[in-house]
Formats: structure tokens, sequence, C-alpha cells
């Protein structure tokens, strides 16, 4: 058997998106969702016109890669699965938009601005009915390792970011991309919500990961393929060292809004963006202070 992927067009910034589907005899497995539009829906409906079960993963609760789970929802023929640190999201999405505020607030970021934030967040999480029949991953290893899938959490763009392994491929998700630098966005911890998740940490924990998988066939959620694991992450590392050297001077200095303003325009108007920027700051800052931790495992 072999993994066949499905593209379908995005309307964001990011571009084409890209899941999976592996098929047996017996049942169809399904990585991701593709976003929620009315081209998705359409696919989706075309390609999964048969009764065969099948099986839902997902690699991380971003619009573009879980858009259409109500579709399959709907389907008493599909079993979903998501993982523990997505559910956090979802169930404690007060608790968490109430503390992320509070850290924007003591970052120096002015209420206006954090109110433009704080109803981007909630467009994106309500835009996406989340559904009330799924199973949570973390829970059913068991189970899943049947269906001859193994899973790790790989941490790092956000705090869930699954790898899904089978038949020696591994389906990434935003783990791990061509030239593109992921963006570590910002949250509270699922462990501790009155913390914030240590995206810099969790990375270079994935990095160990990534480069004991290496030989497997990486299935990514963008771009068409994955040339060399080693390669990818000398990239990205490269990249978190020059925006490190561009910004050490004002990160060591000002609050993260200190930063933020200098580098998009008319925040308030741009909230995502804006949001995107606090998220890539705080990351590079947490690498200033330690970047050994990243620089030792390259």
């Amino acid at each position: 058997m072999q993994i066949k992927k499905h593209t379908l067009q995005t309307p964001y910034p990011v571009g084409p998106v890209h899941f999976y589907t592996y098929e047996t005899d017996k049942y169809l497995l399904i990585f991701d969702t593709g976003p929620r539009t009315d081209e998705a829906s359409e696919y989706l409906t075309e390609i999964f016109d048969n009764k065969k079960q099948k099986y839902l993963f997902i690699t991380h609760c971003h619009v573009d890669h879980y858009g259409m789970l109500d579709f399959f929802e709907k389907r008493e023929d599909t079993e979903i699965f998501i993982s523990k640190y997505d559910l956090f999201k979802f169930e404690r999405i007060d608790e968490r938009l109430g503390n992320l505020k509070r850290l924007l607030a003591g970052e120096g970021f002015p209420e206006d601005i954090i109110s433009a934030i704080e109803g981007s967040l909630q467009y994106f999480m309500y835009f996406v009915p989340f559904p009330k029949r799924y199973n949570v991953l973390e829970e059913n290893e068991k189970y899943i390792s049947e269906l001859g899938i193994a899973f790790e959490r790989c941490a790092g763009h956000s705090q869930s970011d699954i790898l899904y392994k089978i038949d020696g491929n591994a389906v990434s998700g935003d783990i791990i991309l061509r030239n593109i630098f992921q963006t570590p966005l910002l949250d509270m911890d699922f462990h501790d919500i009155n913390k914030r998740f240590r995206n810099y940490d969790a990375y270079t924990n994935t990095v160990g990961k990534l480069k004991q998988l290496k030989n497997y066939n990486f299935l990514p959620g963008h771009r068409d393929y994955i040339d060399s694991v080693d390669e990818r992450i000398r990239f990205y590392t490269s990249k978190v060292k020059e925006r490190a050297a561009f910004l050490q001077d004002i990160c060591r200095k000002c609050s993260v809004f200190d930063v933020v303003k200098n580098i998009v325009n008319e925040p308030v108007k741009n909230p995502f963006t804006t949001y995107v920027k606090a998220s890539e700051t705080c990351f590079i800052k947490d690498y200033l202070e330690s970047p050994h931790k990243l620089n030792s495992i390259v």
C-alpha cells in the first residue's frame, strides 16, 4: 500500500496544504483534512463517497489542517483522533486567552491591541466547529498501533504538533517544512496554564527526535517534499540565528511590544500579524537566553 497526497488551496498566506490517505482492504486512514473552504468540501465529498471504515488523525489544530472536521464528524463511518494538547486549546479557551492577555500586557502591549489579538484568535478558534465526537489520541495508543500507526509529539511550531509514522513514512504536518520558517505560536502551557508554553525548549527537543527519524520518507503539510532532515534543521537554525542577530540589541533592552511595533505597521489593524511577530520575538528572546540548547544539537 502507498500513501496518497491530496492538495487543496487555502485562503491563507501559507498557500496550498496537503493531507494524506492510506487505504487497506479493510479501512482508510486519513491524516488531516485541509481547510474549511467550498473547494475542500466538494473535494472531500467526491473522494470519500465510499462506505469503508475511516480513521482520521489530526497533526495539529490549525485551520488549514483541521478545517473540515465537521465533514467527518457527520459520517458514522469515521473515527476522529485528536491530541489532548489540542483539546486543551478548546476546552480551556477562555482561561487560556485570559492568561495570554495578561502575558501580553506584561510585555507592554496596550489594551486596544490586546483586544484586537484576542478577537483574531477567537475568530480562528470558532471558525471551525470543534467536534463533539472524537477520541483522545494519547489514550488510544494500543488501538492505533493495531492500525499500523505510531505517533510522536514533536512540539515547537505549536504545542500539540503530532508526527505519525506508518510504513516507513512520517506524516509531519508543519513540524518540518522546506525553506519555510515555521512560526512558533505563542500559547499558555498545557501542564501549567498560568505559564507561557516554551516553544524554544520544545523545538530543541523536537530537533533531537527528527534526527532519529531522518531515514523516514517525510510527508509535510506544505511544499512538495523534504529533501533532507539535516538540511531542513540547518536551514531553520540559520534563520533563528539570523533573526536573533538582527534583534538581539533591542530584545535585550526592550519589551516584546517595543520589538513588535518596530516590525509591524499599524499593529491594531493587523492583529494576527502582530500576534505572529510577538510569538517569534518570545522565541528569539528564549534563544538569546540559552543559545547553547539549540547550537549543541544541530
